[in-house]
Parts: C-alpha cells; structure tokens; sequence
C-alpha cells in the first residue's frame, strides 16, 4: 500500500463536520440514556446501539434527500434555504457519508459510563 494513500482518504473522511456528527452521536446517546432510564423505553444495548445508528442513518438519508431537492425542485429549495443553512445542501462522496455514520456511531455514550 502506498504511502500516500491515507492522505487522500482521511480528508474526505474527516472533515470540520466530523465534530458536528460525534456531538451528534453524543447528543442521541445521552437522549436514549434519559429515554432508558427516566421512562424505560430503550431496554438493552442492542437496542440502544440499533436505535442510535438508525437515527444517524436516517439523518444522512435526509440530507441526501435535501441535495436532491436542491437539484429538481428550485422553489423547494429557495424555501428551505429560509430555515438551514446552505451548506447542508452540498455535495458529500459516498465516503465522507460513510464516515459521518461511523463518527457518529463512535459518539454514542454508552448508557453505564454515563449513570
């Protein structure tokens, strides 16, 4: 394996909205953790860990679903751009979505090294 190899990869898997995703991770963990123990309705790690990564995964759906948007519906989009930013319309490689999940799922706090 080249050398050069890592450097090309790292920068389109980490990038300044890396910090954003692991907060975000962070932000669900500490949710379902509340969610456990306040009600009861996440019971087990397995479903922690499946509830978490869905929600992440759900959220990249959503922001491939605004670039599509952003690309067919102008109006759409104009209206939208009221509400977010408009960097959440632009353009991520399958990578650097990958990498958010990833990053994310890292920031989910485990529930016992929490209480």
């Amino acid at each position: 394996m080249k050398k050069n190899y890592w450097k090309k990869i790292v920068p389109k898997f980490i990038d300044y909205y890396s910090l954003i995703h692991i907060l975000a991770g962070i932000l669900i963990g500490l949710v379902l953790t509340l969610a456990y123990y306040d009600y009861g309705w996440i019971n087990g790690f397995r479903k922690y860990i499946i509830t978490g990564v869905s929600l992440l995964v759900l959220w990249e759906v959503f922001e491939v679903c605004l670039r599509y948007i952003k690309k067919y519906n102008n109006k759409l989009y104009k209206w939208l751009l009221k509400f977010l930013p408009g960097y959440i319309f632009s353009r991520e490689s399958v990578v650097n979505i990958t990498g958010d999940i990833i990053i994310g799922v890292a920031g989910l706090v485990d529930r016992k090294s929490v209480v």
